[in-house]
């Protein structure tokens, strides 16, 4: 759900700001979904960076949003606030780089 534009259903609901989420859960049964095929990995460009953020000062290691739109806007939200990445997003970025690494080791092997 985009913060920005959200779409509530029942008992959803739509915050902006760091938020902690101990139970996070991804919908993953085969009944919520279709079209449904094998997954054929692709280059994925991503320059993983270090940076402060500048609120808090804190280090953190990751993509910078702006940049990994240029190459793969799949992964970015887009809204009138600064672009971002959103956890799921961000962990199907992790899963399609580890697929393409999988891909070329087994190329290799």
């Amino acid at each position: 759900m985009d913060i920005h534009n959200p779409t509530l259903r029942g008992g959803d609901t739509a915050t902006g700001g760091n938020k902690i989420a101990p139970d996070f859960v991804c919908n993953s049964d085969r009944r919520l979904k279709e079209e449904i095929e094998d997954y054929t990995p692709k280059k994925i460009d991503v320059r993983w960076r270090e940076y402060k953020l500048k609120e808090t000062g804190e280090t953190q290691i990751g993509v910078i949003a702006d940049e990994l739109e240029e190459t793969n806007p799949e992964f970015v939200v887009k809204g009138d606030t600064p672009d971002t990445m959103d956890s799921v997003k961000y962990i199907r970025l992790l899963i399609a780089k580890v697929a393409e690494l999988e891909a070329r080791l087994n190329k290799l092997e």
